[in-house]
């Protein structure tokens, strides 16, 4: 079996809010994948291609390894910063401490 090698996925959503104990979110998009975190923070900083696309107002980088059943190893959500133009790092919201992955699995 070849190495299992994690992935860095980007999630952007519209909004946290909290509905009956559970994350709200709103709209949602996964807008890609890269093979390091560094990768991932560089382009949401910058938006990259417009990730903000006027309604996504948080993201988050999941770490997944390869392989059935993925889990994410780690993740850091963000905030958009419209003086900016970019997304910035967020202390993980409250609602999200029991949810698994965001982006697949």
């Amino acid at each position: 079996m070849s190495e299992i090698k994690s992935v860095f996925f980007i999630t952007c959503f519209e909004k946290i809010e909290e509905k009956n104990s559970w994350p709200e979110m709103g709209a949602t998009r996964v807008m890609g994948y890269y093979e390091s975190f560094e990768d991932c923070d560089e382009s949401l900083k910058c938006n990259a291609c417009d990730m903000f696309e006027t309604c996504y107002h948080y993201a988050v980088v999941e770490e997944i390894e390869a392989g059935l059943y993925p889990y994410r190893k780690m993740r850091q959500f963000y905030k958009y910063d419209r003086e900016k133009d970019g997304y910035f790092p967020i202390e993980e919201p409250k609602i999200f401490a029991h949810i698994g992955n965001l982006s697949i699995g």
